[in-house]
């Protein structure tokens, strides 16, 4: 089954001066399967914002709702029985991207700044991956990848510099747990378990 929803809005509001200002919000959504789920949120007067649901196989979730000023997410899930939530909050800068392709992946991001910043790619290849991503504070932005099988991250990051790239190859890689608290702040952590043959 195939199906394709394509929503647009353009509000128009007055200012107090009596000059007219544009608020644009698009949402696209297209699934290919049985049982799939999705929703899109986004927040009147929210300027420029934009969300892309794509989901082919079943029982796939996904769920986006913006609360922020030019906040774009793009979420695409292949294979069965994945879910993914992206909630951006704040003012301007707010992007996210979600990419998972197999079974059982679940991913889950928050977004919430006060001005600018956000940011955030997670890209899960495998089965039953799990990461969770909370950002908050200033100069926020999050890169994570998983490639094999139920492997695990969680991350919070708060503060002012922020950055995170935490890279997974392998099956059954979960710690550690991050939190990231303070002023400029990077941190990169790669794990790599190659099982060879016997």
């Amino acid at each position: 089954m195939i199906r394709t929803l394509l929503l647009s809005a353009l509000f128009a509001a007055a200012a107090a001066s009596g000059a007219q200002a544009q608020i644009a919000a698009s949402a696209y959504v297209e699934q290919i399967g049985d049982a799939n789920r999705a929703t899109i949120t986004q927040a009147r007067g929210s300027a420029s914002t934009a969300a892309r649901i794509q989901q082919r196989g079943d029982n796939n979730t996904a769920g986006v709702r913006q609360e922020a000023g030019s906040a774009y997410a793009d979420v695409a899930q292949f294979g069965n029985g994945n879910g993914a939530g992206v909630l951006q909050q704040g003012d301007a800068g707010g992007r996210a991207t979600v990419g998972q392709n197999g079974n059982g992946n679940q991913a889950s991001v928050t977004q919430m700044a006060s001005v600018t910043a956000h940011a955030a790619s997670i890209q899960q290849d495998g089965d039953r991956n799990s990461i969770a991503l909370n950002q908050s504070g200033e100069g926020n932005s999050a890169t994570l990848t998983q490639d094999g099988d139920d492997n695990g991250m969680v991350v919070a990051q708060s503060g002012a510099g922020n950055a995170l790239n935490w890279t997974q190859v392998g099956s059954n890689l979960s710690a550690p747990a991050v939190i990231m608290d303070g002023v400029g702040k990077t941190l990169t952590i790669t794990q790599t378990s190659i099982v060879t043959p016997k």
